[in-house]
């Protein structure tokens, strides 16, 4: 969902919201789409509940997505509000994470089961202590680790595709050019992982999770998979 008061056009206009709102809110706009498409008579999504499996709801996102996904599995709490986490799911993929907001306890209270990823040269929110955190703390089982060799914070996002896209729009606002050219930085400069085999590793790895976790498929492991060298892998 978007997150209202966080957006990207939040961001370009100047209009975000404080911190500990946001962090707040982030989690509970999670607890409310997944309220919504699995309970009859939301008026938002009619027609959707029916299609959703229940019993089989996976939460990932980016940086601050990633805090999102985390608490969502283990709860938070700062002075604005709290949210519990949300039992009805069972699995976790936070992409280059912010983990900065949680303490130990708390990243220990996570027992879902968990796939983090992270690009080794990674600045904006670097694995240590970042995902170092979450590796060293959660009690998920299982738990699975993927670096991406040369990958930055934005590999996992679409800057790449807008750096090229935005300003051959009719009359692209410079602002955006601006704010999607500094984005850019990390994760589309020369000796940085391509967007394009980067895709193929957070696929394959994520769909792979997700099927051992619903389905009983085999997850990838080193035990039955050739790792290549672009991409460092560990399972707890």
């Amino acid at each position: 969902p978007d997150h209202t008061g966080n957006t990207a056009v939040d961001r370009i206009v100047g209009g975000e919201t404080d911190y500990d709102q946001v962090a707040s809110d982030r989690p509970a706009d999670i607890v409310t789409v997944i309220d919504a498409l699995t309970e009859q008579g939301c008026a938002e999504v009619e027609g959707w509940p029916g299609s959703i499996d229940a019993e089989s709801i996976a939460v990932t996102g980016h940086s601050f997505g990633g805090f999102t996904t985390l608490a969502v599995g283990a709860g938070f709490e700062n002075t604005v509000g709290s949210v519990p986490a949300d039992e009805r799911v069972d699995a976790l993929i936070p992409l280059a994470p912010a983990s900065r907001a949680f303490t130990r306890d708390e990243l220990a209270g996570i027992t879902t089961p968990l796939l983090v990823m992270v690009g080794t040269n990674d600045q904006t929110t670097p694995s240590d202590p970042n995902v170092d955190a979450i590796w060293e703390n959660v009690s998920s089982e299982p738990l699975y680790r993927a670096d991406l060799v040369d990958a930055q914070h934005q590999t996992f996002s679409d800057a790449c595709a807008y750096i090229e896209f935005v300003p051959q729009l009719p009359e692209p606002n410079e602002l955006v050019i601006e704010v999607v050219e500094e984005l850019g930085i990390e994760g589309c400069s020369p000796g940085d992982m391509p967007t394009e085999r980067a895709q193929d590793l957070t696929n394959t790895l994520a769909v792979a999770f997700l099927e051992s976790v619903f389905r009983d498929a085999e997850m990838i492991t080193e035990d039955n998979t050739e790792i290549p060298e672009d991409l460092l892998f560990e399972t707890r």
